[in-house]
C-alpha cells in the first residue's frame, strides 16, 4: 500500500464504510501505514470501525490501531458496541481463527488483542 496515493486510500476506505463492506475494510487495514489509518479513523464512524475490526486479517495490528484511536475514541467504540449489540463477534475470519487458536479460554487471551477484548470492558 506504500505506493498508493494516501488520499485515494482514505477515500476508498470511506466509500467501503458507507457501503457497509466491512470485510474488505478489515482485509486491507492491517497493511496500511499509521498515518493513513489515522486519517481513515477520523472519517469513519464507530460502528463501521467495529465491524471492520472483526475481519482484520492481521490481528497483531489491532493493539496499534487501538493506540492510534486514543482513549476518547475507544470509549466511543465501546458505547457504540453496547448500543448496537456488537459485543459478540461474527464468525471469525480464517486468519483470526488461526491467530487466536492457541489462546484457550477468554480469560487467557491477551487483554488488548482482538474484538473479544471489548467484552472485557463491559
Amino acid at each position: 500500500m506504500d505506493r498508493l496515493d494516501e488520499g485515494l486510500v482514505v477515500r476508498i476506505a470511506v466509500v467501503l464504510a458507507e457501503r457497509g463492506d466491512h470485510l474488505t475494510m478489515g482485509r486491507f487495514v492491517g497493511h496500511m501505514r499509521d498515518r493513513v489509518l489515522g486519517r481513515i479513523l477520523e472519517q469513519v464512524g464507530d460502528t463501521a470501525v467495529l465491524r471492520a475490526g472483526f475481519y482484520v486479517d492481521l490481528p497483531e495490528r489491532l493493539p496499534r490501531i487501538l493506540e492510534l484511536m486514543g482513549d476518547d475514541r475507544l470509549g466511543s467504540l465501546v458505547r457504540a458496541a453496547a448500543a448496537d449489540g456488537l459485543w459478540e463477534e461474527p464468525s471469525p475470519s480464517p486468519a483470526w481463527s488461526a491467530a487466536t487458536s492457541g489462546w484457550g479460554s477468554p480469560s487467557s487471551r491477551p487483554a488488548s488483542t482482538g474484538p473479544s477484548s471489548i467484552r472485557s470492558c463491559g
